[in-house]
């Protein structure tokens, strides 16, 4: 089932920390795939949207063993949305982490890569710096089942750059060049001696 979240100026959806969308991911030095995470602020119209999308992909997949299989898939560790302000909205240290409270997250991957447009469906490019984590998006993904293990996952189609926003960190903080000492003048054709 394919669903169009979509942005508004009210309820931005938020690109979530370390976007992979010009490259697959890596795990354990292993390529994975392209990936985002998209975070949906709760009470937003694209929530209630993707929330009956799930029931409704459920109860078409499984007929009346959709709620006992949804109900099943968000006790694991799979389910499909996720709340921010949970644990999982966490870091190691227990802090949260930037942007995800007040959102419910769903991860959406694919072993291709994926449409990247601005808001002119223009392509966008890995140079052009959109989009961000942190940054709006509208996203195209595909709710998919796993009909052995009445499961479900998320495919991802399209990303499509709404607006900037707060950048979420990951830069270590800012530099402090004076820490290297006073520059030295170096001749272009010192040979280091």
């Amino acid at each position: 089932m394919k669903i169009t979240l979509k942005s508004t100026d009210q309820h931005p959806i938020i690109l979530g920390s370390f976007p992979d969308l010009w490259r697959p991911g890596e795990f354990k030095g292993e390529p994975t795939n392209y990936s985002v995470q998209l975070l949906i602020p709760k009470g937003s119209p694209a929530l209630a949207e993707l929330e009956a999308a799930i029931k409704s992909f459920a109860k078409e997949q499984w007929g009346d063993a959709a709620k006992m299989a949804v109900e099943k898939q968000n006790a694991s560790n799979t389910k499909v949305l996720r709340d921010g302000d949970s644990i999982d909205g966490m870091t190691a240290s227990g802090s949260a982490k930037p942007g995800w409270a007040g959102h419910m997250r769903i991860k959406a991957s694919s072993k291709f890569a994926p449409k990247v447009v601005d808001r002119a469906l223009q392509d966008l490019t890995e140079a052009s710096g959109k989009p961000y984590a942190g940054c709006a998006v509208s996203a195209q993904i595909e709710l998919y089942a796993f009909k052995d293990k009445k499961e479900m996952g998320t495919r991802l189609s399209a990303v499509q750059f709404y607006a900037d926003g707060e950048p979420f960190g990951g830069g270590g903080g800012g530099v402090d060049l004076d820490a290297f000492g006073p520059a030295v003048a170096v001749a272009a054709d010192s040979d280091w001696g």
